[in-house]
């Protein structure tokens, strides 16, 4: 009798622990996709943290969105870039005339 308690016990203590490691592990992932969920929609370049914990797969994940999210800066870089030679002409052209 006290065996099979003792059994019943075991099982629901393995069964919190369980339990408690799953809350953890989807906080942590909840965690992961606000940020890159931020660092997609804000385009800026955020040094991610990168615990002990990740996998390799993950930090490889983390750092194409960064590589991604940079790529778009250049972009708006060379837009403005664009931008300010148009002026110039313009204005090359104001003093020509």
């Amino acid at each position: 009798m006290f065996t099979s308690i003792r059994r019943a016990d075991n099982v629901s203590h393995f069964y919190n622990f369980l339990v408690r490691r799953n809350k953890s592990v989807m906080e942590r992932v909840r965690a992961f996709g606000a940020q890159l969920h931020t660092a997609l929609l804000a385009g800026t370049k955020r040094r991610a943290r990168s615990g002990g914990h990740e996998a390799a797969g993950t930090k490889r994940q983390v750092r194409s969105v960064r590589y991604e999210a940079s790529g778009t800066k250049r972009q708006a870089r060379s837009v403005r870039y664009e931008a300010s030679g148009t002026k110039r002409q313009v204005r090359a052209d104001a003093n020509a005339h």
